[in-house]
């Protein structure tokens, strides 16, 4: 069963919840992310707390969405110890 709840941020970006079995997707807007080697470096920093997780990175909208078992803090602050600061999280 899956659910959804929309959030409006405070500058406007919407979030979104989606939850399916035991995984969660979340849409991150990331900064910094630039590049192919940029996309893969999140790709791992997701990857290396969840090593099942689906990421899908969106280079020109600066958005990633992740499919993940692993709670949203993990998921941001894995990303922002690889040097992409996440401003705005949703959990779709």
């Amino acid at each position: 069963m899956k659910k959804y709840l929309t959030f409006l941020s405070l500058e406007g970006l919407q979030w979104y919840l989606i939850q399916h079995g035991d995984n969660t997707m979340y849409e991150l807007q990331v900064e910094g992310m630039t590049c192919g080697g940029c996309a893969n470096s999140v790709t791992r920093s997701v990857r290396a707390v969840d090593s099942n997780a689906k990421v899908d990175v969106d280079l020109k909208a600066k958005k990633v969405r992740i499919d993940t078992s692993v709670a949203l803090e993990k998921v941001t602050s894995a990303i922002a110890d690889a040097g992409y600061p996440v401003v705005a999280s949703a959990t779709m």
